[in-house]
């Protein structure tokens, strides 16, 4: 059996195992993609987390074990943008208004049995100039784990708890967390220790994964940056990471090893398979490239890219 064909075969199994109301169908699938290459590749094979590019071109990739955010600019060249040390792990990056925020954990959340908790990671938010100066370090309450996070626009971020089934939003002047939006029943549960995941705020809208529902959900921004309206489904039936929104709407991210795309009237595409896999993507500036950072086995890690127009 092909590759393709093996990395279909556990996603329809994984989506068949889930009640019917819960599936987003596949309705298209793509060859195994010649198109897909390596952009950088790193100096070593530790994991990657998040990522997400600037204004002018610079992308940013959160090395979460190495403790440092790695910088890449538009010709590939890659840098050390900043070194934590006293992180245990660095996470989430969000890419201001001319400014880095980084999520980091100072406690360990990975725990000897191959799982984790978040009720107590030691969670700062770190802010920085576009030339590694620190600016802000915002120690948040012990049980607030910001994962995902992104830069919104109108002065605010916005963070997912991984600890609880909370959206907050951040205030980019004051760092104040306030709760954005938030439903227990996204929360983490025995036997599944995530809650909000994955965080992109987009054309008034904040995204974001839940891994209790099994998708990735939206909920419109409104007056005095409260959440106003439904929560809406964009796909259920696969338990992303982290992801990102073009312009037009479409929602890609990579689940293993395929590269999915989701059209704003909820159609979901195979867009790439195989793909070597990784936690996070990102969607370029100009809505035409997808860029996603690789993790796992012993070779050096890479970010890779792929046309999306």
């Amino acid at each position: 059996m092909s590759k393709r064909l093996t990395s279909c075969a556990v996603l329809l199994a994984g989506l068949l195992a889930l009640p019917a109301a819960a599936q987003t169908p596949v309705v298209a699938g793509a060859p195994e993609s010649t198109a897909i290459k390596a952009f950088v590749t790193f100096p070593d094979a530790a994991p990657t987390e998040n990522i997400c590019q600037q204004a002018n071109g610079d992308i940013y990739v959160t090395m979460m074990d190495s403790k440092k955010v790695a910088k890449i600019s538009p010709a590939g060249v890659i840098s050390d943008f900043v070194s934590i040390p006293g992180a245990v792990a660095v996470i989430g990056v969000a890419c201001g208004n001319n400014e880095i925020a980084v999520s980091i954990f100072t406690k360990q959340f990975r725990l000897p049995s191959g799982t984790a908790a978040f009720t107590d990671t030691g969670a700062h938010l770190l802010f920085y100039d576009l030339a590694g100066k620190q600016k802000a370090d915002v120690t948040l309450p012990a049980n607030v784990a910001i994962n995902g996070f992104d830069y919104g626009g109108d002065g605010a971020y916005y963070g997912g708890d991984s600890n609880s089934g909370t959206v907050f939003r951040i205030d980019a002047a004051t760092h104040a967390l306030t709760p954005f939006w938030q439903d227990a029943s996204f929360g983490p549960v025995a036997g599944n220790p995530m809650g909000i995941n994955g965080v992109r705020a987009k054309n008034g809208w904040v995204y974001f994964s839940g891994a209790q529902k099994n998708g990735i959900f939206k909920t419109k921004i409104g007056a005095g940056g409260k959440a106003e309206g439904a929560l809406l489904p964009v796909e259920l039936g696969i338990r992303v990471d982290d992801f990102d929104v073009a312009d037009d709407g479409s929602v890609y991210f990579p689940n293993g090893r395929v590269l999915f795309k989701v059209a704003p009237n909820g159609a979901m595409t195979i867009v790439a398979d195989p793909i070597p896999g990784g936690p996070s993507a990102v969607v370029s500036n100009d809505s035409k490239t997808v860029y996603w950072p690789t993790r796992g086995g012993t070779a050096p890690q890479r970010v890779m890219q792929f046309p999306i127009q």
